[in-house]
């Protein structure tokens, strides 16, 4: 190791020499850059390719790719060249690759090292996997892929680059390695994070096929396959066993957990809710994997009346329906009692300040702004008084709509995930000028 060369550098030129090593034709080129830096770190690094027969071909392509696509879909370029000798008699194709490592994922493990690794051949796969693809087409001109596929597409690739990155440590010794990505992957998926997007890790979901395929086939390797080809070759097994619905369900789970996560609910918790509360095999068994692997048991909820992502959506608007009525009635009950309508408003508060807390199960808030005012207005006509409130109330509710109420959740929590703090302004600023939520708006002017 040089001097200047920290651990961090040699762990990824080593990994970067193993490639090599394997597949001489490729060239493999690891970028580490911060949050929307990769126009600047690939600055820097360009330098090291200047000599490649493919490194004008690298740097037009990242650098049209960097202009058109957000940071958080930005991960490895690969390009070819065919490289002439002297008198033009001999053809050689030399690929090169950026893979571009976004720093907050060296944060995903508490060993610094083992996290270079994993995330070294998490990238390093897509760049093997594009030169494997272009030499199994031989000339043929790669196609470009279809948009409607590309997510669904980019998540398989995804999962093969977690397994392949698994299986790497395991094979080199490093005991447990597949568990232990398992598990922080887990970890990660079921807390709140601004560093880890679990929609974008289905290996949990994978994991009874990871472990089926690696056992199966991590000896069975062919004469004159290295190691490199052969787990990429068990990664492919792996992503072809599950389907695009199963990876659908997967961002479907992970999304739930997530609006679970940030509402303050348990591991166990949102287990449970996903176990009992949902309708697909797919989730539930997803659940239970990541429940074996962290250890805990889901057992059905005390609390039915919470918000459960996992379970019909008629089911959570009945429960939100009903919350929202039991704290109305309650509530006009208190204000007949003192006389004092206010309490309408700090109960508006209280709900909304619950809203940015991700919770949003029984949230009223417009409507018994509303009632307050009915309140103040009819308070000389005591017989007419109550059904003036109740009229009010219930006209304001019917314009608070579950589904976007939930949506609205979604977007904040979405957010709150990007290392944004979300108070009154901001939650003004994403609904915008969509009429669907001008109803909405008093609720969070009143916390301004």
């Amino acid at each position: 190791m040089t001097p200047r060369e920290t651990s961090t550098d040699h762990i990824f030129n080593a990994i970067r020499r193993t490639i090599t090593d394997e597949f001489p034709d490729l060239t493999l080129l690891f970028i580490i850059c911060g949050e929307g830096q990769q126009s600047e770190s690939f600055e820097i690094k360009k330098q090291e390719i200047s000599k490649h027969p493919a490194a004008h071909l690298l740097i037009r392509h990242t650098e049209r790719l960097i202009k058109s696509h957000p940071p958080e879909h930005f991960g490895t370029c690969f390009v070819e060249e065919t490289e002439k000798s002297a008198f033009g008699l001999i053809k050689k194709q030399q690929a090169l690759a950026a893979c571009f490592i976004n720093e907050r994922a060296l944060k995903h493990f508490e060993d610094k090292d083992f996290a270079c690794k994993v995330t070294a051949y998490t990238g390093a796969f897509e760049a093997v996997h594009l030169y494997l693809q272009s030499k199994d087409r031989k000339n043929e001109q790669l196609k470009e892929v279809d948009t409607t596929r590309l997510k669904i597409n980019a998540l398989r690739t995804k999962l093969m680059a977690d397994c392949f990155a698994a299986m790497i440590l395991e094979s080199s010794g490093i005991k447990n390695a597949t568990q232990t990505v398992t598990k922080k992957y887990c970890e990660h998926t079921l807390s709140t994070t601004t560093d880890f997007h679990p929609e974008n890790h289905p290996l949990p979901m994978a994991l009874d096929g990871l472990n089926v395929v690696y056992k199966d086939l991590k000896n069975q390797t062919p004469p004159k396959t290295g190691l490199i080809k052969h787990t990429h070759f068990m990664a492919l097994e792996i992503g072809n066993t599950y389907d695009d619905i199963s990876l659908k369900q997967w961002i479907r789970f992970s999304l739930g957990v997530q609006d679970m996560a940030w509402g303050g609910y348990s591991s166990n918790d949102i287990l449970s809710a996903a176990v009992y509360g949902s309708d697909s095999p797919y989730i539930r068994s997803t659940a239970h994997i990541c429940a074996e692997t962290l250890n805990t048991t889901p057992v059905p909820l005390k609390d039915s009346n919470i918000y459960n992502p996992f379970s019909e959506e008629d089911a959570n608007e009945r429960t939100h329906m009903r919350a929202c009525k039991i704290t109305f009635i309650a509530l006009l009950e208190r204000v007949n009692e003192t006389g004092d309508p206010s309490l309408f408003l700090e109960k508006a508060r209280e709900q909304t300040k619950k809203l940015f807390e991700f919770r949003p199960m029984g949230w009223c808030a417009p409507a018994l702004i509303e009632a307050e005012n009915a309140y103040r207005l009819f308070k000389e006509t005591p017989t007419a008084e109550e059904e003036m409130i109740d009229n009010a109330f219930q006209a304001a509710f019917a314009q608070v709509k579950w589904k976007d109420l939930k949506t609205l959740n979604r977007r904040i929590i979405g957010l709150s995930r990007q290392g944004v703090e979300v108070g009154p302004e901001q939650a003004i600023a994403i609904m915008g000028d969509d009429e669907t939520y001008a109803p909405y708006k008093n609720a969070f002017e009143i916390l301004k």
